[in-house]
């Protein structure tokens, strides 16, 4: 509505009016809400009030079981300390001070370097095979496919 040629007493009737409008369409609308709250409550209530059917239910389908703490990743220097001890311990003769620059120059990086990488490369390749097979029992466990059963 256009209130730019209406009169002082006709604009403030105008608004009034609207005022009115507004009212009755919010009680409306909060009557329908508060209404709606209720159903729904009574619904709740008579769904919590009747008795649950457990014992209908099948059993539980068989659960995994935990797994094992993982090993800890083998750092370069307990690789070190293992091929020492394999290899006759602590080695007493065959360390090269810092200064025994000739002995130095004789020893080959290369090969000790491909010596600590085969032995670490064997624990984590022996580690992910006991994870394969680890998962392989508990699928067939939890699949029912032979194994361990529980």
């Amino acid at each position: 509505m256009a209130m730019a040629g209406l009169s002082a007493a006709e604009k403030s009737f105008q608004m009034q009016l609207q005022m009115k409008r507004n009212t009755e369409e919010m009680s409306s609308f909060l009557k329908d809400m508060s209404d709606w709250t209720r159903d729904v409550n009574q619904k709740d209530d008579n769904l919590k009030t009747t008795s649950k059917p457990n014992s209908a239910l099948p059993p539980v389908r068989a659960q995994p079981k935990p797994r094992k703490k993982k090993k800890k990743q083998v750092t370069i220097q307990e690789s070190i300390e293992k091929c020492e001890i394999e290899t006759g311990g602590d080695r007493k003769g065959g360390k090269i001070r810092g200064y025994d620059y000739r002995a130095w120059d004789k020893f080959d990086v290369d090969a000790a370097i491909k010596e600590i990488d085969g032995d670490a490369n064997k624990v984590r390749i022996e580690e992910e095979i006991r994870e394969e097979e680890e998962e392989e029992e508990d699928g067939r466990i939890w699949f029912g496919f032979g194994g361990k059963a529980d």
